[in-house]
């Protein structure tokens, strides 16, 4: 049904009068005229942008424009407010991509810089420029794609930074920033608009570095980093009682006995098994309490691969694995049967 279809039927019910009638005809006829190309010319049109800022980008350094520090970083920043602009002018594929590709530019181009300068700062000096260029260019730059992109990059870095200084115990600090980070976006009352696609990074950026822990684990690993979990573990334990407590509606509420059987399971499973089964379990809750099917997805994503991570290749003594599959499982038979006891309208609250 079109707009002016349904326009008639209103009219036709009498749930509009004439005369707004005519109104609502106007505004529509003064509307200028939308037209969508179809998914495969649009997709063909952001390559061809992507592809025209890469042969510009490459045009200039054959003539060695980028050779000194003032002039890489003169150049990033050209790069990112012609982005700033070109996304700001028009929405339409070509200049919304090419503006895309641009700030990637600039941002780049502006860290090499900072990074030239500073030669002798390290992989610190880079995510500390990446993360200032980032918080700048999120301002000004409303791409959700570089949104999302840009603030993983910036936990990207600082994990390589970490390992290049062989600062371990940071790793924890790390994670508490991205709980800290993912629960204050996620809990926000009147989150912005433009808050959302970091809403989504955060939520992608915590398992994946719980992730790399994990791998880190293994022996295949080439660096001596075997940092224990139980920091980053009791962290995302206590998180998530606070996301219990916030989503039914305080903390008197935890005294229920069927909140407070949930909040013990959590507790007990943080004993047993690897942090990123306590990420994918509140990513999950979280993602069905907002009603976001993209939290549910990545929680989805995450959660095998924690188990067959944890369960499966890391180098465990069989002992420890059967005593970890078996205390997550009774831990679940025992929520299992205490939801017994309850009504089931009680159960499925």
């Amino acid at each position: 049904m079109t707009r002016l279809e349904l326009l008639d039927q209103l009219e036709d019910q009498g749930l509009i009068q004439h005369d707004a009638h005519g109104k609502i005809l106007e505004v529509i006829a003064s509307e200028p005229e939308q037209r969508s190309d179809p998914v495969y010319i649009r997709i063909l049109v952001g390559i061809g942008a992507w592809v025209a800022a890469l042969m510009f980008t490459t045009f200039l350094g054959m003539f060695h424009i980028f050779s000194s520090s003032a002039s890489t970083l003169a150049w990033g920043a050209s790069f990112a407010v012609i982005a700033a602009l070109l996304y700001w002018r028009t929405r339409s594929t070509f200049p919304s991509q090419l503006a895309l590709a641009f700030a990637f530019a600039g941002n780049i181009l502006i860290v090499l810089g900072v990074a030239h300068v500073f030669r002798y700062g390290g992989v610190g000096v880079v995510a500390l420029a990446h993360t200032a260029v980032c918080a700048a260019a999120y301002i000004f730059f409303r791409s959700s794609i570089y949104r999302f992109i840009a603030p993983i990059a910036v936990v990207v870095l600082s994990t390589i930074w970490i390992i290049s200084i062989e600062a371990f115990p940071a790793i924890h600090i790390l994670v508490a920033a991205e709980i800290a980070l993912v629960g204050g976006l996620l809990l926000a009352r009147k989150r912005p608009d433009c808050l959302v696609p970091l809403t989504y990074s955060a939520a992608c950026m915590l398992p994946a570095t719980i992730l790399f822990l994990n791998i880190t684990q293994l022996d295949a690993w080439h660096h001596a980093f075997h940092e224990p979990l139980w920091p980053s573990t009791v962290m995302l334990s206590v998180g998530l009682v606070y996301l219990f407590a916030r989503l039914a509606g305080g903390w008197k509420r935890l005294l229920h006995p069927w909140l407070m059987l949930a909040t013990i399971a959590i507790l007990l499973l943080g004993l047993f098994t690897t942090p990123g089964i306590l990420i994918a379990i509140g990513l999950l809750i979280a993602g069905f309490a907002f009603h976001d099917r993209l939290l549910v997805a990545v929680s989805f994503f995450f959660l095998p691969c924690f188990l067959i991570l944890f369960y499966y290749a890391l180098n465990l003594g069989l002992d420890y694995k059967s005593w970890v599959v078996a205390g997550s499982g009774g831990i679940l038979l025992l929520l299992r049967w205490g939801m017994s006891f309850f009504p089931p309208k009680e159960a499925r609250q």
